[in-house]
């Protein structure tokens, strides 16, 4: 059981530890925005446009990562219930309870992943209104797309963090299903 409590251990300081500012590709994008420079008379509505498609675009897939967290955290959480009620209700050996701990575990793992997954993550965004409100007529829209750029990135890099804790709490109910049917096979 050690490994499992060393696991737990790792899990918990990724959990904690997650911070989109640390990220080499928000970094860059951050710079390139700081030094981004609107040439005077061009036209940005496009890619403003652009940009706020896709910041809406990486809000919504945030949604749904949220929204699949869910539903793993549901899932695992009916599976580990269903288990310990028939164990329960069987009276089953002690042998029986024994042999079903793995997939007990293996689904409470599952839950904490998909409720880490549900964290909720700061990642930036446009600025302040105020410091909108100082733009010139050919800074809008540019220096906003690049600022909607930086957020996305952000957003971007949530969304792979939260994406690999579903990724592990999938394996993990996996995991519980295929130790319980092969406790059935013996």
């Amino acid at each position: 059981m050690g490994w499992l409590t060393g696991a737990l251990r790792k899990m918990r300081k990724r959990a904690a530890g997650y911070d989109y500012r640390q990220s080499e590709k928000w970094r860059t994008a951050e710079e390139w925005y700081k030094k981004f420079k609107p040439e005077a008379g061009r036209d940005y509505g496009f890619l403003y446009e652009f940009s706020r498609a896709r910041f809406d675009y990486m809000t919504d897939v945030l949604h749904q990562i949220d929204d699949k967290a869910d539903a793993l955290f549901r899932f695992a959480a009916i599976l580990a219930a269903a288990l310990a009620t028939a164990l329960k209700l069987f009276e089953a050996q002690r042998s029986v309870v024994k042999a079903s701990l793995p997939s007990l575990i293996f689904f409470a793992v599952a839950i904490a992943c998909a409720l880490i997954a549900k964290k909720p993550t700061f990642t930036g965004g446009p600025m302040e209104i105020d410091g909108a409100m100082e733009l010139t007529a050919d800074e809008e829209k540019s220096v906003i797309a690049a600022q909607l750029h930086s957020a996305c990135v952000a957003i971007g890099e949530a969304a792979a963090r939260k994406t690999a804790w579903i990724e592990a709490a999938t394996w993990l109910i996996v995991a519980g299903i295929l130790a319980l049917a092969l406790f059935a096979l013996i």
